[in-house]
């Protein structure tokens, strides 16, 4: 249960009208066990309360926690499959794919049917910032040995 402000002023409105029955009495001695009593039950009562919302938020950051590594593990497995290539020209209204099927067919490396995503990342600084990212099974990483003393470099991106 969660204390709303409703809550709040309706103890407040209870606790008010309880001080104002003893204290218009005169009988102040006489009511003030009375009185520790209801205290006593309204702390109780706000522990419970508190307990409670408590046990919740350990509950919910522990189950942030839970998506927090299961969502990394996502990103971790997608990222198994994929290849940044840098140096690669970017020029407007391209065709990125068609550029790194080229790129890869230079190499003698078939990438056609396995290349899932190709596109560019990050801001168009200079043609040597410029870097795409394609996904391809793991043989398509095999083509970095054929680039050996090339312009254009593929790096994994698992981490």
């Amino acid at each position: 249960m969660v204390l709303t402000r409703a809550h709040k002023d309706e103890i407040a409105d209870l606790i008010s009208s309880t001080l104002e029955k003893y204290f218009s009495n005169g009988e102040m001695g006489k009511n003030a066990t009375s009185f520790e009593s209801i205290v006593a039950r309204y702390e109780s009562s706000l522990n419970v309360i508190t307990e409670r919302l408590d046990g919740r938020i350990s509950k919910l950051e522990e189950n942030n926690l839970k998506l927090h590594k299961r969502l990394n593990d996502c990103e971790q497995y997608s990222r198994r499959n994929s290849l940044r290539i840098f140096g690669v020209e970017e020029e407007d209204n391209e065709n990125v794919y068609d550029k790194i099927k080229k790129i890869f067919n230079k190499m003698e490396v078939n990438v056609e049917g396995h290349i899932d995503r190709c596109h560019c990342i990050g801001k168009n600084l200079s043609v040597n910032d410029v870097n795409k990212i394609k996904r391809v099974p793991t043989e398509g990483k095999k083509c970095k040995q054929k680039m050996y003393n090339c312009q254009i470099y593929i790096l994994s991106e698992t981490l």
